[in-house]
């Protein structure tokens, strides 16, 4: 017995949807509410679902790009309890009938529990593995994708899946992260808040583990491991690639934030050396990969290319995928007349790739633009004549619904409401905040609680 019930609106929205099958089937549409956090997987998963005879209830909730995800909740008829929250954005390809039978009916059975439960769902995912390698006769030839895709439910923090690129490049597992690389370029996954998975892979593996300001010894130890990568896997674009990163980071490092004028000679010769080092390993890389193009804008901004080349550079970034925003976001700060630009530049370039993409993902890229353009911690508070605030919130309205916010993107948008004076969208976004403000955001605690403290009143 499969029933399905669609709805525009997210189970967490204000206007609470839910079918009156799935309030047959709980105490309480409010218990449904509290209980059924919604695990967003391929739109594919659900067609094949479709035709599987098991009693098991599923009710989807569309959100998004209805021919890419679909939001579904389980839940085994007869009890009360329902699964946790996380966001599956990679596409599926062998999605059959396998997925219920192999691991959404363990993860049901795991989840009939209380909901104080603390487990999340990919140590449900895990044990479900676990359990099920007893019985391996029953595993069909496509178990390896669904394996591959139930797992990846219980990594969709950034933070935690940054964590684990680290421990795979500290252990050495070179082939895991070609691995994890491979998969994030082509499954084109997202963590909320639209950050690209491929994006945080090379955030992850290009640095210490303590950042960019690590100690020069651990930078050292950092960039030797790169190098026996390189050594292990030659035919690697991964490596290259990440290796180009850790100089253009090591180099900033040594430049310092400062205004040109604080920076020593010293710290100039080794910026210029570490962007040369990073050109001259990029252009080896045989196999390019959307962040190929951010590390090269990166490159053109330490570089100080001229614009003709740099805007090739772009053109050349967005034939060959557009969705990858980061490299929109660099090129903005190249136009910024603190660098390369001259005064409306950067506007004239929001306005146009916005256009450019369309829909939803160029509104989106717009707010994108607009917070690196206005930047609390960085000193950047520009007249808001420069951006249009309606296009802003129309962007991160857009951002929500594409891939959900962060905590990052909702700070974000809060400074850029109290910028523009937005009292109603502060305080709402300062409520879901909380006491969760971002240093990198706002630079300061007093700045963030003055700014709250003028929406509450």
């Amino acid at each position: 017995m499969f029933r399905c019930s669609s709805s525009e609106q997210n189970f967490f929205g204000t206007n609470r949807e839910v079918d009156e099958n799935a309030r047959n089937s709980a105490r309480s549409s409010e218990q449904l509410t509290n209980h059924c956090r919604l695990v967003r997987i391929p739109a594919e998963i659900v067609r094949a679902a479709q035709s599987h005879s098991d009693p098991l209830d599923i009710f989807i909730t569309r959100t998004g790009d209805a021919t890419n995800s679909a939001c579904v909740a389980w839940k085994i008829p007869g009890r009360e309890s329902w699964p946790s929250h996380n966001h599956l954005r990679d596409h599926a390809h062998a999605l059959y009938t396998t997925l219920l039978d192999l691991y959404v009916l363990p993860l049901c059975a795991a989840f009939a529990q209380s909901p104080d439960d603390n487990r999340s769902l990919g140590d449900i995912a895990r044990e479900a593995r676990e359990q099920k390698l007893l019985h391996a006769s029953d595993v069909t030839p496509h178990s390896d994708r669904i394996r591959e895709l139930i797992a990846d439910i219980g990594v969709n923090d950034a933070d935690e899946y940054r964590g684990q690129m680290l421990e795979l490049l500290n252990r050495e597992d070179f082939a895991g992260l070609e691995h994890a690389a491979e998969k994030a370029s082509s499954g084109k996954g997202r963590f909320p808040g639209g950050v690209w998975k491929l994006y945080s892979f090379y955030d992850a593996v290009s640095q210490p583990a303590g950042g960019r300001q690590d100690r020069d010894a651990s930078w050292n130890v950092h960039i030797a491991i790169l190098n026996r990568w390189i050594s292990l896997l030659p035919q690697s674009s991964t490596a290259r690639i990440a290796l180009a990163q850790a100089y253009l980071s090591h180099g900033s490092k040594a430049r310092g934030s400062g205004y040109a004028d604080t920076v020593t000679d010293e710290g100039w010769q080794k910026y210029g050396e570490r962007a040369d080092l990073a050109l001259s390993i990029l252009q080896e890389v045989p196999n390019r990969d959307p962040y190929w193009y951010f590390a090269m804008m990166v490159v053109a901004l330490e570089q100080g290319w001229p614009k003709s080349r740099t805007k090739a550079l772009l053109d050349e970034s967005i034939s060959f995928e557009a969705g990858f925003y980061h490299v929109y976001r660099e090129y903005a700060n190249y136009l910024q007349p603190k660098w390369y630009g001259a005064p409306g530049d950067l506007e004239a370039f929001a306005n146009a790739i916005s256009q450019r993409i369309g829909g939803e993902e160029g509104e989106f890229v717009y707010f994108e633009i607009a917070s690196l353009f206005y930047c609390g911690a960085c000193g950047n508070w520009s007249n808001p004549a420069d951006m249009q605030w309606r296009k802003i919130k129309d962007g991160y309205a857009a951002l929500e619904h594409l891939y959900g916010t962060s905590p990052l993107k909702m700070n974000r948008f809060a400074l850029l409401a109290a910028k523009f004076g937005d009292k109603a969208a502060a305080r709402e976004i300062f409520a879901q905040i909380a006491d969760h403000w971002d240093p990198g955001i706002w630079g300061d605690r007093q700045a963030f609680e003055k700014a709250k403290l003028w929406a509450e009143n």
